[in-house]
C-alpha cells in the first residue's frame, strides 16, 4: 500500500515544455503552408497559358528576333535596262542587294540566281521613268522586286528566305 502513496508524492509534469513544442509545431506548419502556397502560385504562373499576342506585338517580337541575328546580304550585279518611256530613250541602272533570313536561304537564292535576275529584269523593263522617279514609286518597286526574287525560291516559309531588298545604285537617265 505504500506504493499507492507514491503517486501523490510525484510532481506534476511541467506545462512549459509542451507549450514550446506546440509553438514550434504551429510555426513550422505555418511556414510550410506559406512556402507551399508560394510554390503553387509560382507554378500556376509558369504553366498558365499565355494570352495570344496582338498583331502589333507579334510584329514587334518578330522584328526584335530579326534584329538579334546578324544580317546576311547577297549583292546582285547591277541591272541596266531600257525603260518603257514614249518620249525618248531612258535607261535605268539599278544595284540590288537582297537580305536573307540566313546563309542557307541565300545559298538557295544563289542557285536560283538566273531565274531571280530574269524576273527582276522583266519587271524593270516594264516600268516608266515617271513610275519610279518618286519615293512612293521606289518603295513600290522594292516590294515588286521582293516578290520577283521570292518567286523561284523553293523554301516553304512565306518569305522564302528573302526578307528585304535594298538599292545600292539607282540612276535614271
Amino acid at each position: 500500500m505504500a506504493t499507492q502513496a507514491q503517486p501523490a508524492a510525484q510532481t506534476p509534469p511541467t506545462s512549459p515544455t509542451p507549450r514550446k513544442s506546440r509553438k514550434k509545431l504551429w510555426f513550422t506548419l505555418t511556414l510550410l503552408l506559406l512556402i507551399a502556397g508560394m510554390g503553387g502560385a509560382g507554378l500556376m504562373l509558369l504553366i498558365q497559358p499565355s494570352t495570344p499576342m496582338s498583331e502589333e506585338e507579334a510584329l514587334a517580337a518578330e522584328e526584335a528576333k530579326r534584329k538579334a541575328r546578324p544580317p546576311v546580304f547577297l549583292a546582285l550585279e547591277p541591272f541596266v535596262v531600257n525603260l518603257r518611256d514614249e518620249d525618248g530613250d531612258h535607261y535605268l541602272r539599278l544595284g540590288v542587294v537582297l537580305e536573307g533570313t540566313n546563309q542557307d536561304a541565300l545559298d538557295v537564292a544563289k542557285q536560283q540566281l538566273p531565274r531571280i535576275r530574269n524576273g527582276i529584269l522583266l519587271l524593270l523593263s516594264a516600268k516608266t521613268s515617271a513610275e519610279i522617279a518618286t519615293m512612293e514609286g521606289k518603295q513600290r518597286l522594292m516590294e515588286e522586286i521582293i516578290v520577283a526574287a521570292r518567286a523561284p525560291m523553293t523554301l516553304p516559309e512565306p518569305s522564302r528566305g528573302i526578307e528585304s531588298v535594298y538599292f545600292s545604285d539607282f540612276v535614271i537617265q
